[in-house]
C-alpha cells in the first residue's frame, strides 16, 4: 500500500446526547446531536524515511512517544492499532501523527470517540483509502468498548455521521433536523466521570432489581418518543420539560450528582426551558435548552454557580 501525501489532515466533532443515556443501552431510543463547535483534529507528516517509526504526539495529554513505546490499551495506541486493522494497514508509517482536541475529557461530549474518528480519517487520507461514515463509527466503537466496557455504539455513529440523529441500538440510525431557534448552553462541571463505572453501576442496580430499573428505561424511552416532534418544530417549552423529566429519572437511577443538580437548577432560575446531565454523568457536563433572549443569562448563571465553563452552540448542527 503507497502512501499518496506527506501530510494528511482528519477531524470528527463531540456530541451531545439531549435525551436517552444509560436507557439506550438497553434497547430504548435516544436523541443525540454533534458539535462541531469543538472537535479533535488529527494531523499526520510522513518523513519519507521508511526506516523510522510513527510518533505520537499529543501535548493536550503530555504525550510525545513513538507508537511502539505506547502501552498497547493506552487510548491513543489502540485507536492506531484499530484503524490499521479495519483499513488493512499492514505497517505504522513513518511520520508524526498530531492528535489535538478542544474537547474535554470524561465529560460526556464523546471526546474518546471523535479523538478516533479524527485519527481514522487521517491515516485513510494518508493511504489514500476511502473511509465510509460507516466504517469510521465501527472503527470507534470497537475501540470505545476496550476502554469503556459494552456500550450502545451512539456516541461513534452521531460523530462520525456528523448529524443529528434519533438512535435506537441495533437499528439503523434516523436523521432529525432540530429547529433553528433552539440553542443550547452546555457546562462542565470541573469533574470527570467514567463512563465505564457509570455503566457498570447502572448495570448492577439494573441487575439486583429488574423489573424496576426496565420501568425507568422505558420512561426515559417514552420521553425520547415525545421529544421528537417538539424538538423539529421549536416547542421550547414542551422540549424543556422533557429534558427536566428525563433529568429526574437520571438521578433516579443515581448517576447524577449533587453539584450537576445545582447547575440544573441554576440554569432554569435564570430562564432555561429545561436542563439536564449530559452523557454517562457521574460528573462531566449538563446542558440547559434556551433561546436568544435568555442565552446570554443562563451562560453568566452557570458560570456564576461554580462550572468551569458555560458555552453557548446552536443546537441546529453546522458542518
Amino acid at each position: 500500500m503507497t502512501p499518496q501525501s506527506q501530510i494528511s489532515t482528519g477531524s470528527a466533532p463531540g456530541k451531545v446526547i439531549l435525551l436517552g443515556e444509560h436507557s439506550v443501552v438497553y434497547g430504548e431510543p435516544a436523541i443525540a446531536v454533534p458539535l462541531n463547535s469543538l472537535r479533535a483534529t488529527a494531523t499526520f507528516t510522513a518523513t519519507g524515511h521508511t526506516s523510522e517509526k510513527l510518533v505520537v504526539d499529543a501535548p493536550g495529554i503530555a504525550v510525545h512517544t513513538r507508537l511502539d513505546e505506547l502501552a498497547k490499551g493506552h487510548p491513543l495506541a489502540a485507536a492506531i492499532i484499530e484503524t490499521m486493522r479495519a483499513l488493512n494497514i499492514s505497517a505504522a508509517p513513518a511520520g508524526t501523527l498530531r492528535v489535538e482536541s478542544a474537547l474535554p475529557l470524561a465529560a460526556g461530549l464523546g471526546s474518546s470517540a471523535a479523538t478516533t474518528i479524527a485519527i481514522a480519517r487521517t491515516l485513510a487520507a494518508h493511504f489514500a483509502i476511502e473511509l465510509t461514515a460507516a466504517s469510521a463509527a465501527q472503527i470507534a466503537t470497537a475501540v470505545e468498548h476496550l476502554h469503556h466496557g459494552s456500550g450502545s455504539g451512539i456516541d461513534p455513529t452521531v460523530i462520525a455521521h456528523n448529524a443529528a440523529l434519533y438512535y435506537t441500538k441495533y437499528k439503523d440510525p434516523e436523521s432529525i433536523c432540530p429547529h433553528a431557534s433552539l440553542e443550547l448552553v452546555i457546562a462542565d462541571s470541573g469533574t470527570t466521570g467514567s463512563t465505564r463505572e457509570a455503566v457498570r453501576a447502572v448495570r448492577l442496580l439494573h441487575s439486583n432489581d429488574p423489573a424496576r430499573f426496565s420501568a425507568i428505561f422505558a420512561e426515559i424511552g417514552a420521553l425520547v418518543v415525545s421529544a421528537r416532534a417538539p424538538l423539529e418544530a421549536g416547542k421550547h417549552a414542551v422540549l424543556g420539560a422533557l429534558l427536566n423529566a428525563n433529568h429526574e429519572l437520571l438521578q433516579a437511577i443515581r448517576v447524577s450528582t449533587a453539584f450537576l443538580d445545582t447547575l440544573c437548577a441554576a440554569a432554569l432560575r435564570a430562564g432555561a426551558y429545561g436542563a439536564k446531565l449530559t452523557g454517562a454523568g457521574t460528573g462531566g457536563c449538563m446542558l440547559a435548552l434556551v433561546d436568544a433572549a435568555c442565552a446570554r443569562n443562563v451562560q453568566q448563571a452557570l458560570l456564576a454557580t461554580g462550572a468551569r465553563s458555560a458555552s453557548i452552540t446552536p443546537l441546529m448542527p453546522t458542518p
